[in-house]
């Protein structure tokens, strides 16, 4: 609900859709995601959304777009749990090696920018965003355009063709987070 309540004050017209055939009618799709991997993915799995995802984005229907938890589910598999992701980038999910700070990595933090032209990373210079999270994507160059480091780098914001990822929450990262998500929705 946070997600789509900030979408709304941004002026970008968004609903919660609670079928996955509604996904039929969608330019954007957002992932939103709390709680576990396996949790997440069996939800999924059993409210038939996996084929339905599978399919707007084989069909090239629009941007989706995975926050946190949603973000790590765009993979193969995860540390945290036994389940297949939904493979739609070539990563598996690892627990940060925090080397001695406190899990999960909860609270502000930035991100630097891995492709210094890529697509949006002129926000993350000055911006903080969001964090909390106990795992992460590692670091890619195939779809990597940022990272954070607690502990260790990881990958925090993600690209490849339509598809993005956010290891941070947008929707919790105040002004920073609202022009992300404008300046991704603005270039599809």
């Amino acid at each position: 609900m946070a997600v789509n309540n900030m979408l709304r004050r941004v002026g970008l017209n968004s609903k919660v859709v609670n079928n996955p055939n509604q996904l039929a009618e969608a330019r954007h799709v957002i992932l939103p995601g709390v709680g576990s991997f396996d949790g997440a993915m069996g939800r999924l799995n059993n409210g038939n959304w996996t084929e339905a995802l599978r399919l707007f984005v084989s069909e090239g229907r629009g941007t989706l777009v995975g926050i946190c938890l949603g973000a790590q589910l765009l993979g193969n598999t995860s540390e945290e749990g036994k389940m297949e992701g939904l493979g739609f980038l070539d990563f598996d999910v690892r627990r940060i090696q925090s080397l001695g700070l406190p899990l999960p990595h909860m609270g502000w933090n930035t991100v630097q920018a891995v492709q210094p032209a890529g697509p949006v990373t002129h926000l993350f210079e000055t911006a903080k965003y969001y964090f909390a999270h106990s795992y992460a994507i590692p670091v890619d160059p195939r779809f990597t355009l940022g990272t954070t480091t607690h502990g260790h780098q990881f990958s925090s914001v993600i690209k490849s063709g339509s598809i993005w990822g956010f290891q941070f929450h947008p929707e919790k990262s105040h002004s920073h987070g609202k022009r992300l998500l404008m300046d991704v929705f603005d270039a599809d």
